[in-house]
């Protein structure tokens, strides 16, 4: 950037798993802008929060993924999800409801996804002996 802008508008987006992360987070963000408007004389106008409260997932089915990850050799990790229009509408409510996702080199809801065809039918695989075998 050559010159330095008068005004940014950005969005700061924070994921976690428990509602009181969320919060805290959110509290800390306004507390080190405070710090920054204070030692390079800018200020930040904060809207009002948009809070989409966590969906727990089922432990049984993240238990069940974990275990057929590891039978497949899929090397795997937990993470919090935005992906409320997804299984959060579910698990909110009471359905049991986990995720599996598929690594992407770009990011999804992108035009140049870049997902292994690979890494897709693993994650097929392990879909598909979890419907069947879940006990």
């Amino acid at each position: 950037m050559s010159r330095v802008p008068g005004e940014v508008r950005f969005s700061v987006e924070i994921r976690a798993d428990k509602s009181e992360a969320l919060h805290e987070f959110h509290s800390l963000l306004k507390r080190e802008a405070e710090k920054v408007e204070e030692q390079r004389g800018v200020t930040f106008a904060f809207d009002q929060a948009i809070v989409n409260e966590p969906a727990p997932m089922h432990p049984r089915w993240i238990e069940r993924l974990d275990e057929l990850c590891a039978l497949a050799g899929v090397p795997h990790e937990h993470l919090a999800s935005g992906a409320g229009h997804d299984a959060a509408v579910f698990a909110h409510a009471g359905i049991p409801t986990a995720m599996l996702f598929i690594r992407n080199a770009r990011g999804s809801h992108n035009p140049d996804e870049g997902m292994d065809i690979g890494d897709l039918m693993l994650g097929v695989q392990v879909l598909a002996e979890a419907l069947i075998s879940e006990p």
